[in-house]
């Protein structure tokens, strides 16, 4: 594999650039970062680059690892050193592949990717989407980065807005739900640690099942229910208090938000 640079080296950054060197077998020799924070390029082992124009200069694939107000700027910093041979790879909420076509004058392909936080620990899922203008093999190569990492989908590039609050906001989503679980059961004398300790072993155990694709998630809603039991009548109440229509707000909300990044 060619060398690979990160331009912008955060959490999920270097979650990625771990996910490649721990599971992906790519040597650290093939990986350097442009970041502010030079001592935490060096601690993960790989080469610093002080100028985001000479990593892109250097580098056959490009990550733009920077916050979405920040990339349209490095995109149109980096134009002069990429060419038709290079790929580049924007983890940018709200931020088209076209919008970056265009701030670099169309000298190479831009692949979308949203990878989520769970990433950090080895089991992040990537919505990622092909551009025209890109081979198999460069494709390929972006694809199994990020399978190999956890699992990555196959996403139309239309719908990249639309998928952020099915992947890469649901953890917070997730995280907000256990929050309010341990909350709740620390009221009832149950200790936080032990809650957060069931809560997460139950939603591994969820997720499992539900990828097993045997059962939809309303069949397996009705496997936990008992007619006029706790269940049921916990599912009740909440939907009494409009807990099915607040998260659709919260979903469709953070679609508009993603556009209004992108303008």
């Amino acid at each position: 594999m060619k060398r690979i640079a990160f331009l912008g080296f955060g959490n999920m950054a270097g979650a990625i650039a771990a996910g490649m060197v721990e599971k992906g077998g790519v040597p650290r020799s093939e990986l350097l970062a442009c970041d502010l924070e030079r001592g935490k390029v060096e601690a993960f082992g790989i080469d610093f680059c002080p100028s985001a124009a000479e990593a892109a200069a250097s580098a056959k694939f490009i990550f733009l690892c920077v916050k979405p107000q920040q990339i349209m700027d490095l995109a149109q910093q980096i134009a002069p050193f990429l060419s038709e041979e290079k790929v580049l790879v924007s983890i940018a909420a709200g931020v088209t592949a076209d919008a970056l076509r265009e701030a670099t004058g169309y000298r190479c392909p831009v692949v979308r990717v949203l990878p989520n936080l769970p990433l950090m620990a080895g089991f992040g899922t990537t919505a990622i989407a092909r551009p025209d203008g890109i081979s198999d093999e460069d494709y390929n190569t972006v694809f199994r980065i990020f399978d190999g990492i956890g699992s990555a989908v196959e996403i139309d590039p239309s719908k990249f807005n639309e998928v952020i609050p099915v992947s890469s906001s649901s953890p917070a989503f997730l995280f907000e739900m256990a929050r309010l679980t341990a909350c709740c059961a620390g009221q009832y004398g149950i200790p936080e640690e032990n809650a957060l300790k069931l809560f997460a072993g139950t939603m591994k155990g969820c997720a499992e099942m539900m990828l097993k694709g045997e059962r939809t998630p309303e069949q397996l809603t009705q496997m936990v229910c008992s007619k006029k039991g706790t269940t049921e009548a916990a599912l009740e109440a909440m939907r009494e208090m409009g807990w099915e229509e607040a998260f659709i707000a919260g979903f469709k909300r953070c679609i508009e938000r993603a556009y209004e990044l992108g303008r």
